[in-house]
């Protein structure tokens, strides 16, 4: 079973019914403990409010995670900029839910005072000893700000017509979104932009470049590694994500002495890279590029035809072992 298969079934297993447990806690911007419960009433003439969260956020996750047509892919190759969802791998290096770790004696209860300082709102799953976390972002919109500036309404249903009364105290929307899940040490998301602006995702495409550049200077291919370290510390992200997808394929497990005769023996590359005692020598950022094409195995070319195709997206197909 592969990854995205493995990740699916925990999810349908965890949703599968409705004997499961479920608690609603509330992020916050700040704070020694930055995470608190949301505590609800029980049953009242109205119907269970906290019941009504879960059925609703149950169904979000199902629509959205486990469609048809949903797929999964790990982030690494964010360069291909597929409209998928990304399952992002938190490490030492980039650990954002860190504090969903925090001890359930240390989360207090969410007051109405502390709704500036609220961030997202955490719907937790659990079933035995299985835990799963959906992850709503709270928009400033949804919360008025300490002033009262921004006016606050709710409607009361009568049999004539429905009357709207004004809020008094503050207060934030839960809606039918759940931006993100986390599962086990995997964030699973197609919001990337979120994860750039508020849980620093720049760290994470550093890191994963860091670790493939570490992966070529190792195999010794490369007599200049600091040009690939130069490269990935330019101040666009887009070169670090050109990086991180190269030990997604086999050309890195390759002998550096086989690959450079490969290399050479060969109407694309024999030309491209500069060879000195044995090693490729990175003149240019442009060098380094056509080592990533290399690496990633960018282009492809027709068993029918012969044909040269120039691709980012593609996928290996497993074939199975005879």
């Amino acid at each position: 079973m592969d990854a995205e298969a493995t990740l699916k079934e925990q999810i349908s297993g965890m949703l599968r019914d409705e004997d499961l447990g479920f608690e609603v806690f509330v992020a916050l911007k700040t704070g020694e403990v930055p995470v608190r419960r949301l505590l609800f009433y029980g049953d009242n003439e109205k119907g269970n409010f906290k019941r009504k969260i879960q059925d609703t956020i149950v169904q979000t996750v199902k629509d959205k995670f486990l469609g048809e047509e949903t797929e999964y892919i790990d982030a690494v190759r964010l360069a291909d900029n597929q409209k998928k969802f990304y399952v992002i791998t938190q490490t030492e290096q980039y650990y954002p839910f860190d504090f969903l770790n925090t001890p359930e004696e240390m989360i207090d209860g969410f007051s109405a005072s502390e709704c500036g300082n609220a961030d997202g709102i955490l719907f937790r799953f659990r079933r035995e000893n299985k835990v799963i976390w959906a992850y709503q972002r709270i928009y400033p919109i949804a919360i008025p700000n300490r002033k009262k500036q921004n006016i606050m309404a709710r409607f009361v249903s009568t049999e004539k017509a429905d009357y709207f009364v004004e809020m008094p105290d503050q207060l934030f929307t839960i809606t039918q979104q759940v931006d993100l899940l986390i599962i086990d040490d995997k964030i699973i998301t197609d919001n990337t932009t979120l994860m750039q602006k508020h849980f620093k995702f720049d760290y994470f495409i550093k890191s994963s470049a860091e670790k493939a550049v570490e992966t070529i200077i190792q195999i010794h291919l490369v007599s200049n590694g600091e040009k690939l370290k130069d490269y990935i510390q330019r101040s666009k992200p887009q070169y670090a994500r050109k990086m991180m997808r190269i030990n997604e394929y086999n050309v890195v497990n390759q002998k550096p002495e086989e690959l450079l005769e490969k290399i050479q023996g060969t109407d694309r590359w024999k030309d491209v890279f500069q060879i000195e005692a044995g090693k490729i020598h990175l003149n240019t950022y442009a060098d380094v590029e056509y080592l990533i094409d290399l690496f990633d195995e960018r282009y492809t070319v027709s068993e029918i035809t012969g044909d040269e195709f120039d691709t980012d997206v593609k996928k290996l197909v497993e074939t199975e072992s005879k």
